[in-house]
């Protein structure tokens, strides 16, 4: 359910409220986005990463950047949104999604934010001096260092099985030095991205399919159906069983 508290052509700021369990599909539009979340916990995925924020966090979305944001938590989730069309001094593609550090001046300046059904340019004034704060929190995406991974991650896409040797040979790169570098680009290690990549997968199985956990565990490669549900719980905050009860 989304309650609408200001809504213009060129700006959006909801306060959605959301049951225990859901999605919503992020599709490509023309608004930068901004989600404090208030309670419960939500989790962005993507064919490139996967985001868990929780109560406290703030997410920022850039134009462009589809995903699936899902919901949970027992007592519901809340969120307000922030949508807004210009982003000053910026070229888009600088920001990729990511968790922005919220700083008690971030929510201070965010509490000064007025929400109201009509149109007012202290909300506008406030919400810019809101959104100054978090640019100086939001890390920039280098696309020269992303080049250096490239063919790594376009083996990623097309492969199951890989090791970190092979993915650094594609890249002309020391195995230590290649592992240093995707982390500082990517964020993850080479073997965490992995596992999320498998476990989205798993479930896309656990969802679509009838197979039991220990057939989907082996079937996205792992050995263990053990080790599989402690990777999968790691990035999901549940369990496959719980995941395939709540689809």
């Amino acid at each position: 359910m989304r309650e609408i508290n200001f809504n213009d052509t060129a700006f959006e700021f909801y306060s959605c409220k959301y049951s225990s369990h859901g999605k919503q599909e992020i599709t490509s539009n023309s608004f930068y986005q901004i989600w404090y979340i208030k309670s419960g916990t939500v989790r962005f995925v993507n064919d490139k990463k996967t985001i868990i924020v929780s109560s406290g966090d703030t997410l920022y979305i850039p134009i462009e950047e589809e995903g699936t944001a899902y919901f949970s938590g027992e007592k519901g989730i809340v969120i307000l949104k922030f949508s807004f069309r210009y982003f000053p001094g910026i070229n888009n593609a600088e920001y990729s999604s990511q968790i922005v550090t919220t700083t008690p001046k971030i929510i201070s300046l965010m509490n000064e934010i007025p929400f109201e059904t009509i149109f007012s340019s202290l909300a506008v004034w406030k919400f810019y001096e809101y959104l100054d704060e978090i640019q100086k929190m939001l890390k920039a995406t280098n696309l020269k260092q992303f080049k250096k991974i490239e063919k790594a991650l376009e083996y990623m896409n097309s492969h199951d099985n890989y090791n970190v040797s092979t993915l650094a040979k594609l890249c002309n790169m020391s195995e230590s030095g290649f592992y240093t570098a995707f982390k500082r680009i990517i964020g993850t290690t080479p073997i965490e991205e992995k596992h999320r990549r498998q476990v989205l997968k798993a479930e896309e199985l656990l969802i679509s399919t009838d197979l039991s956990v220990e057939e989907i565990a082996v079937k996205v490669g792992f050995q263990s159906a053990q080790y599989f549900r402690k990777i999968f719980k790691k990035h999901y905050g549940q369990t496959p069983l719980e995941i395939r009860k709540n689809s």
